[in-house]
């Protein structure tokens, strides 16, 4: 990588007027640039450092993206945690947590795809996604796992049995959610709600697909062939 700064080397220190330019950490690197000549400097100038604008928004930055990171993959081991108490099935709660972790990516993948950048909002709907994915793939997942003996002679039928008792009342939820969250971006004017829709919007679209779609498909591949305890 290249680093260049351009200004004063006297002003550097003083006035703050070294603009710099990078690929990567810049105020880290920026700081590893004037050390060496702190030293030399007069005793007036041995206290300075590197500064610029833009590094006010550096470490707000890093932490929102520490704190999405965090907060996400805190969440996803409780709810692995959750499903494996509610299920008592390793192989289950496995498939689940794929599940959700693939929401989740879908999620993402959608935001960025609407041109949206990481932010202060971003971050905390990120800590949050992971709440809102994991409902609909939790509540198919213990109907299958607590299917009737009778619904219980192959995958696929404790898969049907699955999507029948808890199908229509996921998509209910779904629908209700989304249009909710199409009034909070629709009809209103503060940039917070509408952003917020938006992000609810897709969570409801996302988490809906990976529960109806890519969930069943993959308990009917590879789930669970017993019954599990009640």
């Amino acid at each position: 990588e290249m680093w260049t700064c351009n200004g004063n080397a006297g002003d550097g220190f003083t006035e703050n007027e070294a603009a710099c330019s990078s690929a990567g950490d810049v105020a880290g690197q920026c700081e590893w640039l004037t050390l060496p000549g702190i030293g030399p400097a007069p005793p007036g100038l041995r206290n300075g450092w590197f500064h610029a604008p833009w590094f006010i928004t550096t470490d707000l930055q890093e932490t929102m993206v520490t704190a999405a990171l965090e907060s996400g993959a805190i969440a996803v081991v409780l709810a692995f945690v959750c499903l494996l108490s509610a299920t008592r099935s390793l192989l289950m709660s496995t498939i689940a947590l794929a599940a959700i972790v693939s929401a989740l990516v879908l999620v993402i993948g959608c935001l960025v795809a609407l041109g949206w950048k990481l932010g202060v909002l971003e971050s905390m709907c990120m800590a949050i996604s992971v709440g809102i994915c994991v409902d609909f793939i939790c509540h198919c997942a213990h109907a299958y796992a607590h299917a009737p003996p009778a619904a219980t002679a192959t995958r696929s039928d404790r898969v049907t049995h699955a999507l029948t008792e808890m199908g229509i009342s996921i998509v209910s939820a779904a629908v209700t959610t989304f249009t909710a969250a199409m009034v909070l971006a629709l009809c209103t004017t503060v940039v917070f709600f509408t952003e917020f829709g938006i992000f609810l919007a897709v969570c409801m679209g996302c988490s809906l697909t990976v529960a109806l779609a890519f969930f069943p498909a993959m308990l009917a591949l590879v789930g669970p062939a017993r019954e599990s305890p009640p």
